[in-house]
């Protein structure tokens, strides 16, 4: 009984762990860093998470295919 338990504990996070990889792209965006530079225009922000995990240009940085 135990095990069968564990088992389904173990399964319910992998589960749910593995929805809560979330990855979000904002494409052709206006980034302003806040530190009193110039606006970059037409760039890439990819997040995971809740995390910047990518920033670049629009022409050179990708939107991973899986992103909402």
């Amino acid at each position: 009984m135990v095990r069968i338990l564990f088992a389904a504990i173990v399964s319910a996070w992998l589960v749910a762990s593995t929805a809560a990889a979330q990855v979000t792209a904002l494409t052709h965006a206006t980034l302003i860093d806040g530190t009193g530079a110039a606006p970059q225009r037409d760039m890439t922000i990819v997040m995971e998470n809740g995390r910047i995990r990518d920033i670049g240009p629009a022409a050179t940085t990708a939107a991973p295919p899986t992103s909402r």
